[in-house]
């Protein structure tokens, strides 16, 4: 497979995958949004836009982090999921 064969079907592969921006709003369940202040692969302001097209979403943007997040700072990344956890099933339980 040629690289832009590869490109195509990675580009196919994720708009299969994906749910399209346009129903973001649809979304009722708690939603976290995580990315890493340096991430070069689906930069910061891209994750806060779609961070408020989904009601009630959280957001955290973890410095000195690029795109893994959960490896580069496992503890800030388990830290903050575990609180998101904690406050939706509270929301839920009421």
């Amino acid at each position: 497979m040629t690289a832009w064969e590869w490109n195509e079907h990675d580009r196919k592969l994720m708009a299969a995958r994906t749910l399209p921006a346009s129903r973001l709003r649809e979304l009722k369940m708690p939603v976290l949004f995580i990315t890493g202040a340096e991430d070069i692969v689906i930069p910061p302001p891209l994750v806060e836009a779609l961070s408020t097209v989904v009601p009630g979403a959280k957001l955290e943007i973890v410095p000195e982090a690029g795109h893994s997040v959960y490896f580069e700072r496992a503890e800030r990344f388990n830290r903050v999921v575990d609180q998101f956890l904690t406050e939706s099933l509270a929301v839920g339980a009421r």
